[in-house]
């Protein structure tokens, strides 16, 4: 974790570029900007869909109920036609009895009511249909708008990596992108900042097969490197790998060993340590 290699998840032109070998950087400060004019479009064109996802949403919301109550009044209306409809077939049955009136009377107030009742079968389903299609638009609106916004997410995503940030507090080490050259982004990110923070700095030890069973996790070690060639630098056993590296016939094994912090800044990655 020492050493984190930066690179870009989309594709462009390196916009600009706000460092430089051996500048010191921060957790989350920006050191790249990558060319993302079609980037900005796409945010803009998926907010215009929200938008207009949310809008008729709203219209349907603002319109449903209102063909719901004009649905109803009619149901509502024709249902008290089919009250008077048979006061007055009752009514003309009672003079057609006395023969007061003729039976073409009877017979038009009992198809008036067929007719009426038939009418309020389709209200009623009319009523029914309007209800059960404003919970339909409804559910059918949300459900457009909670994709645009997913779709507008992805985008502002997208967009999110055309800045570059630095992960860790760290020391910019290289640089192999400089700014107005074309970044490909394809399966594996391309590099063009690698930081060091000089804080993990650990050594790793190559201990003899002999000798690593003497050696213990949290066991206290010296070191020295040649550029500090007087001074003894101390450590102490974090891990011992399990598997052997062989080297000229040579089994040895991996042994990673922590540095004091007090002493860690006047060390540099792959300096050679001489360990005790």
């Amino acid at each position: 974790g020492a050493e984190v290699k930066i690179g870009s998840r989309i594709s462009g032109q390196l916009e600009q570029l706000f460092v430089q070998i051996g500048d010191s950087v921060k957790a989350g400060e920006v050191i790249a900007v990558i060319e993302h004019f079609d980037l900005d479009s796409r945010v803009a064109q998926r907010n215009a869909e929200l938008s207009a996802q949310r809008a008729r949403l709203e219209k349907i919301a603002d319109e449903g109920p209102l063909e719901i109550n004009k649905a109803r009044a009619e149901y509502e209306e024709i249902e008290a036609q089919i009250g008077l409809a048979e006061k007055m077939l009752k009514r003309n049955q009672e003079l057609s009895d006395k023969g007061v009136v003729s039976v073409t009377v009877l017979d038009e107030s009992q198809e008036k009511l067929k007719v009426i009742k038939a009418r309020y079968r389709s209200a009623e389903e009319t009523l029914r249909l309007k209800e059960a299609q404003l919970e339909n638009d409804i559910r059918l609106g949300e459900a457009n708008v909670d994709k645009a916004k997913a779709d507008l997410q992805e985008v502002k995503t997208q967009l999110s990596y055309a800045t570059v940030v630095a992960p860790i507090n760290g020391t910019v080490a290289s640089i192999s992108t400089q700014k107005g050259e074309t970044v490909a982004a394809r399966l594996n990110s391309p590099t063009f900042v690698t930081l060091v923070d000089l804080n993990k700095l650990e050594v790793t030890v190559y201990v003899d097969e002999t000798d690593i069973g003497r050696v213990k996790v949290d066991q206290e070690a010296t070191f020295t490197v040649d550029s500090y060639a007087k001074k003894f630098f101390k450590g102490t056993v974090r891990e011992i790998r399990p598997k052997a590296m062989i080297k000229d016939h040579v089994v040895n094994y991996e042994t990673i060993l922590e540095i004091e912090k007090s002493s860690v800044d006047l060390l540099r990655p792959e300096m050679t340590a001489n360990v005790s």
